[in-house]
């Protein structure tokens, strides 16, 4: 029983580090010298996501030229955030893109 609670606090600690890190599962496996398949294995056995904010987080999107023909005035929802304020409005489908394109 003492050993069974030492290695799920083992896994337990393993897979919360594993959340922390900026590393792919993978990466971190490698790393901590560990297979990926029981850090899935545990972290499902514990209840644990792999997956922190920080790994499904999208940083970066390169998006190049955006083209279309589209002359499209319907309005679509959109939401930007940035400094804890967030802005919600509507906006054609040319006008997002060019929003993006400048943002990209």
């Amino acid at each position: 029983m003492k050993q069974s609670s030492a290695l799920e606090t083992k896994w337990t600690c393993l897979v919360r580090e594993c959340q922390r890190s900026r590393l792919t599962i993978k990466e971190f496996a490698e790393q901590n010298k560990i297979g990926a398949g029981s850090l899935y294995v545990w972290s499902k056995r514990l209840g644990l996501s792999l997956r922190s904010q920080n790994q499904s987080e999208i940083n970066f999107i390169e998006l190049g030229s955006i083209r279309t023909n589209v002359c499209n005035t319907e309005l679509y929802p959109v939401e930007m955030g940035a400094g804890g304020i967030t802005i919600k409005t509507q906006m054609p489908l040319l006008q997002i893109a060019a929003l993006i394109k400048e943002f990209a």
